[in-house]
Order: C-alpha cells, then structure tokens, then sequence
C-alpha cells in the first residue's frame, strides 16, 4: 500500500504457491503503486521504489522520509500472516530435515529413489524361455494381450 488508502481499493499482492503440487511453499511480496515491499523473516524489510529505481538498488526502507509507506506496508503484512508462527513452522521443518538427514547418514547409504527390482535371468533370452514369447513381451509398441513374466 501507498501509505493511507484513500478508498476501498484493495493493494495488489503477487503470490506465487506450489501446494497445489504437493509443496509448502508460498512466496509473497508486497507491490502498490509505484512500491515494492518484499519481508524476509529474520532477515528485515526492504522498500523500493520502482518508478525511480526499477534495477531495486536503493533500499529505501530505513530512509525517514518513507517512514509512513513502510509503516503502511508493515501493517499489511501484520494482518495477512503470522511471521513468528511461520518462523516456527520453518525452523521445526529444517529441525526435521536435519534429523531425517543424520540418520540417512549413518550407516549403510540408501537412497530414496525409485529403484524398480529386477530378476536379470528374466530379462535376457535364455535356454529357459521361449524367444517368441520374450519378444511379444517387451516388444514396443507392446502386443495385445502380452504379458510380462515377472
């Protein structure tokens, strides 16, 4: 927001979310007008003005004379989100993580990945199977109604 609303206009908010595909990430920054106020938890605050400094060289948020905007900005955030429940969800999340990395560490590495099991006696023609059988079975495109041995 530009310092005080001067009518019932709502800011303009860029959010980018990925928990559509499953991850708990949101990534939001304030924009309003010619402002743009992006808070990093922990980190503070910055405020650029875009209009005369679109490369956001110039930090414009400790600077007295744009005291009112960031104030405005601030109070934003303050009702969207909960910064201090966010730092904990973030800080128990990196908690666990780095749990779940020292045990995959000790001992005998295995990794997550998918890792189909194969029988490699099945997957070469051998005396114990018939070749035409073999051959419908991993022929590409596959054949109808053949099946694989497993």
């Amino acid at each position: 927001c530009d310092g005080p609303r001067r009518d019932d206009t709502p800011s303009i908010w860029f959010e980018e979310s990925a928990a559509s595909r499953g991850l708990r990430f949101t990534h939001a920054s304030g924009y309003s007008g010619r402002h743009l106020f992006p808070e990093i938890i922990g980190g503070g605050v910055a405020l650029f003005d875009m209009d005369a400094d679109p490369d956001e060289l110039q930090n414009l948020a400790a600077d007295p004379s744009y005291a009112e905007v960031e104030a405005a900005f601030a109070a934003e955030v303050r009702e969207r989100w909960d910064s201090a429940q966010i730092r904990a969800d973030v800080l128990a999340s990196q908690r666990m993580r780095r749990a779940v990395h020292a045990g995959m560490s000790a001992g005998r590495r295995v990794d997550w990945d998918y890792q189909p099991t194969r029988d490699a006696s099945e997957e070469y023609v051998r005396n114990h199977m018939d070749w035409t059988v073999a051959a419908a079975t991993t022929r590409f495109p596959p054949i109808a109604g053949a099946t694989r041995r497993s």
